[in-house]
This record gives structure tokens, C-alpha cells and sequence, in this order.
């Protein structure tokens, strides 16, 4: 009987830490996604100014391929 109770103990422990590492990482995250909303507020605000007067760059145009040379007969 005492190997199961300590087994049970043990699992209580093990779980117990998940479930405080678990809620260490929830924490983190609702910290990070905060970060995150605040930097996309910045960012959109940076983004529309340089926006404005910038001009988007023409694209090049291709080069034409080379002719294949004719195969001597």
C-alpha cells in the first residue's frame, strides 16, 4: 500500500509543477501578445508617414532569352 500512496504523491507533485509551468507560460504569452498589439500601433503609424511620399519602384523588365543557334547539318 505505501508504494502507491507514494506514487500518488508523486503524480500530485509532477502535476502540480506542469500546472505552474503551464501558467508561467500563459502569463509570458498574454505578456508578449500585449507587446505585440503595442508595437503594430507604432509601427502603422511609422508606416503610413514614409508611405505617403514614397513612390513604389518600378519593376525591371525581363531580358529577352538568346536565340538558339541553329544545329549544323
Amino acid at each position: 500500500m505505501s508504494f502507491f500512496k507514494k506514487l500518488k504523491s508523486k503524480l500530485f507533485r509532477s502535476s502540480s509543477k506542469i500546472e505552474e509551468g503551464l501558467d508561467a507560460i500563459v502569463d509570458n504569452e498574454e505578456q508578449v501578445e500585449d507587446n505585440i498589439s503595442l508595437n503594430d500601433e507604432d509601427i502603422t503609424g511609422q508606416e503610413t508617414e514614409i508611405g505617403m511620399d514614397s513612390e513604389p519602384e518600378p519593376e525591371p523588365e525581363p531580358e529577352p532569352e538568346p536565340e538558339p543557334e541553329p544545329e549544323p547539318k
